[in-house]
C-alpha cells in the first residue's frame, strides 16, 4: 500500500510541473521577441520585408508590366485576328486567384507557344518574344498549301478532306473541295485515324505523285483523283477508268508504257475501258469494262 501511495504522488507532482512549464515557456518567448525587436537584426529583416513587397506590388500590382502592345508578324488578317483571340484568352487566366497573366512577368511564353500549335494547325511554328515593360512580339510561319487529302481509310461515301503542306502535314479542313477542283486530290486508304496537325505524306510519296500527275497532264491529260490503296500502288482515276502504277517503278517510264500501249492498243476505244496495269514494268495488262484482260 505504501508503494501504491508513493506513485500517486509523484503523479500529482508531475501534474504541477505540467501546469507551470506553459507559462514559463510563455514568458520565455515573450522576453526572447522583446529583446529582438531593438536588436539590428530586426531591423534588417523588417527592411528586407519591405523591400520585398514593394518589389512584389511594382511588379505584379501596379501595372507597370501590363502588356499593353501586342504585335503579331508573319500572318493574314483573318489568322491573326484568331491569334489575338487566343492571346486575349490567355492574357484572362488567373494566377493565385486574383492575378491576370497579362503581364510581362507572369505571362506563360512557353505554354502559349505549345498551344497554338496545338490549337491552330494552320500555324507552322511560333516564336513569341516578350519585351518588358509592356510589349509581346508574336512571331508566326503560316503552313503554305500544296494540295488536298482525303482520307478514304473508312467509308468512302463520308470521307473527311484536309489541305496539306509542303512537308505533307494536313492542317485544315477542306470539305465540298475534292470534286471538281483545279487541285488533283490525294485519295488515301492507309490512315483510319487523324489528328491536325499530323504528317500524312513523306517527301518520298509526296515527290513521287507530284511527278506522276505532272507527266500525265503533259502526256494524256490531267487525272480527276490519285488514291494511294497501299505504299507501292497508287491508283490514277480517268473519268470511268483506272491506270494502276507502281512506286517501284521509274515514273517516267510507267508513263511512256502508259501512252505506247494507249496508241497502239486502245486507241478511241479509251472510254471502254476498266482500268490499264502497270505495275509490272513492261509488261502491261489492261480490261474492258465487262470484259476480260
Amino acid at each position: 500500500m505504501a508503494f501504491k501511495k508513493k506513485n500517486k504522488r509523484v503523479k500529482n507532482f508531475d501534474a504541477v510541473i505540467k501546469n507551470k512549464n506553459p507559462r514559463k515557456r510563455k514568458r520565455k518567448r515573450v522576453s526572447f521577441v522583446r529583446k529582438f525587436i531593438f536588436t539590428k537584426y530586426f531591423v534588417v529583416v523588417s527592411i528586407f520585408l519591405v523591400v520585398v513587397a514593394v518589389l512584389v506590388y511594382y511588379f505584379l500590382f501596379s501595372g507597370e508590366f501590363e502588356i499593353k502592345e501586342v504585335s503579331i508578324n508573319g500572318v493574314n488578317e483573318e489568322l491573326a485576328s484568331n491569334l489575338k483571340a487566343y492571346y486575349e484568352k490567355t492574357a484572362e487566366e488567373k494566377v493565385l486567384v486574383f492575378l491576370n497573366r497579362n503581364n510581362t512577368i507572369l505571362f506563360p511564353k512557353n505554354k502559349f507557344e505549345v498551344g497554338i500549335l496545338r490549337d491552330i494547325p494552320k500555324i507552322k511554328s511560333v516564336d513569341v518574344k516578350l519585351s518588358p515593360p509592356n510589349a509581346l512580339n508574336i512571331e508566326v510561319i503560316e503552313r503554305k498549301q500544296k494540295g488536298i487529302w482525303c482520307n478514304y481509310a473508312g467509308n468512302p461515301a463520308v470521307a473527311p478532306c484536309y489541305f496539306y503542306d509542303t512537308e505533307g502535314f494536313v492542317y485544315e479542313d477542306a470539305p465540298g473541295v475534292s470534286r471538281g477542283s483545279i487541285i488533283v486530290a490525294i485519295r488515301d486508304t492507309r490512315t483510319p485515324d487523324v489528328t491536325l496537325p499530323q504528317q500524312v505524306l513523306d517527301t518520298e510519296t509526296s515527290d513521287y505523285l507530284d511527278k506522276l500527275v505532272e507527266a500525265l497532264e503533259i502526256a494524256y491529260n490531267r487525272p480527276t483523283h490519285v488514291t494511294i490503296e497501299e505504299w507501292n500502288t497508287i491508283k490514277v482515276h480517268y473519268s470511268d477508268w483506272d491506270i494502276y502504277f507502281s512506286r517501284s517503278n521509274p515514273v517516267i517510264e510507267s508513263v511512256e508504257n502508259f501512252v505506247l500501249v494507249l496508241d497502239e492498243k486502245i486507241g478511241a476505244r479509251v472510254n471502254e475501258l476498266e482500268y490499264i496495269d502497270l505495275r509490272l514494268g513492261n509488261k502491261v495488262f489492261y480490261k474492258w469494262q465487262g470484259g476480260a484482260e
